[in-house]
């Protein structure tokens, strides 16, 4: 018996990780297309902004070598 192949779409990746370690920045995710490209409608990219939370210098935490 031959196995029917699945063609459109495979399933998202995981989001990546932020761009950035603070403040904002963008994450993304990915899928791939099965079979031929007119078996795929729509974007095989995603991407949104994401928030790390506020960028902290040395000199704002209250570090020893401030001046």
């Amino acid at each position: 018996m031959q196995k029917k192949s699945i063609l459109g779409w495979a399933i998202w990746t995981a989001w990546t990780m932020c761009s950035n370690t603070c403040g904002h920045g963008i994450r993304m995710r990915e899928r791939a297309c099965r079979g031929q490209s007119n078996n795929c409608h729509g974007r095989n990219r995603e991407e949104e902004q994401c928030d790390r939370g506020p960028c902290i210098s040395l000199k704002d935490s209250g570090s020893i070598y401030d001046h």
